[in-house]
């Protein structure tokens, strides 16, 4: 039996047949969109002249309009920091005219310091240191327990004083005999009384003097009228013997308590005054304070045990 070969043309058709059936079929429509060139960078927007103006038209106008404001504002902010500048440092409305000095709350028509601060007048008050000026007042009346200057705008500057507490009245002895009444605050400082008489609730002290005393003076050191003070209570409550005044000695740092009994406690500055105290104390077996008649008992000096008491 014969068989009819095959030719070459009819195994090339299945050959190719087979591979196209093998294969994916590709989707045409996918190939197009990506074979579609891009709006941006290739193809360009066809615009006509007519376009083009009535587009740039209205971003010119924007711009100026924008420029506009901008200058508006910038020529505002400047006219109003002219405006400011010129009210506050050149114009005389913040000028100071007046100055008015509050003691303790209550205001003075006449104080030193009112001179001091005069030549201030006429000159910008917010340009005022107040803060130096607080510093010089102080230096020159450290008498006051608080010194403080605030403005008050547009035109004065006010000045309050706070005094510290009197606690003692001072008697001061001049060469002519005479005597000078006056208080003394916590300071040390002098004030003058209202009257020309003698605080009763204050403790008194005396000290000689060359001449009349001047108000705001600082006679004492604080240092000194605290420990005359603390001695004069110490004595009182320790003894029960009342102490009509005290003596001072600023050269000799010392002070006298004069008692009810008319004899004198002599103190040093320089010592501990409860150590002072206690010595007079252990001294009472042999020391009657009560029933001699004494002239003073000298508490200054200190012996080995600390318990030497020189009296007369």
């Amino acid at each position: 039996m014969f068989f009819r070969r095959k030719s070459s043309s009819n195994r090339r058709r299945r050959r190719t047949s087979n591979r196209t059936s093998a294969l994916p079929r590709r989707n045409n429509n996918r190939i197009k969109e990506r074979r579609r060139p891009r709006l941006g960078k290739t193809r360009t927007k066809n615009t006509s002249p007519q376009t083009e103006k009535r587009t740039k038209r209205p971003v010119q106008k924007l711009a100026f309009f924008t420029r506009l404001k901008r200058l508006l504002i910038i020529g505002a902010i400047l006219g109003v920091g002219i405006s400011i500048t010129y009210n506050l440092f050149l114009s005389n409305r913040l000028n100071l005219t007046t100055i008015t000095v509050f003691e303790d709350q209550q205001p003075l028509e006449v104080h030193p310091a009112l001179a001091i601060l005069d030549g201030l007048k006429g000159s910008n008050i917010l340009l005022i240191n107040t803060f130096k000026l607080e510093q010089e007042l102080q230096e020159s009346y450290p008498y006051y327990a608080k010194l403080n200057l605030k403005k008050d705008l547009p035109e004065t500057l006010v000045v309050q004083l706070e005094t510290h507490p009197l606690v003692a009245n001072l008697i001061a002895e001049l060469p002519d005999g005479t005597e000078q009444p006056l208080l003394l605050n916590a300071a040390g400082a002098i004030t003058q009384p209202e009257e020309d008489s003698i605080t009763i609730d204050l403790p008194t002290i005396v000290i000689e003097v060359d001449q009349k005393l001047i108000e705001g003076e600082g006679i004492i050191t604080p240092e000194h009228l605290a420990f005359m003070l603390d001695a004069i209570q110490a004595y009182q409550d320790k003894f029960s013997m009342a102490v009509l005044n005290t003596r001072y000695y600023p050269i000799a740092r010392e002070t006298h308590l004069v008692t009810e009994r008319n004899f004198e406690v002599w103190l040093s500055f320089g010592q501990s005054l409860d150590e002072q105290i206690n010595k007079l104390k252990q001294a009472l077996p042999r020391l009657n304070i009560y029933d001699l008649p004494l002239e003073y008992i000298d508490l200054r000096i200190s012996g080995i045990n600390g318990e030497k008491v020189i009296y007369r």
